[in-house]
């Protein structure tokens, strides 16, 4: 008996539905987290915030004394994946469920690998 090794149209269509409805719906999903809040005791702790510009110098001078602080944003760090391209909030690995704003900072920033 010959065994048939390809694969059925049906199996391909249906296969090729998923993938693409995963595709599409990646983003969809990414856009419905949670903004982290300043208050989140994590965040908190860490010195995160929205803005760079309402990072208290004198608690986190780290920010102020890098040789490269106007790139130091979740955007520019290892830690962060962008909700789509140009999105203003994305995913840090940090805050699970929550996004954090691509011009946000906080203490743990660490530049991504050029």
């Amino acid at each position: 008996m010959k065994k048939n090794n390809s694969i059925s149209r049906r199996r391909f269509i249906a296969g090729t539905l998923i993938i693409s409805i995963l595709d599409i719906s990646r983003p969809l999903l990414a856009q419905t987290l949670p903004k982290v809040a300043e208050t989140d005791p994590t965040a908190a702790a860490l010195g995160y915030k929205h803005n760079v510009a309402d990072i208290d110098s004198m608690m986190f001078p780290g920010r102020e004394t890098a040789a490269d602080g106007d790139t130091h944003f979740c955007n520019t760090c290892i830690l962060y994946t962008e909700e789509s391209a140009g999105s203003d909030w994305g995913a840090c690995a940090l805050f699970p469920g929550k996004s954090v704003a691509a011009e946000g900072w906080c203490n743990v920033w660490s530049a991504k690998p050029a």
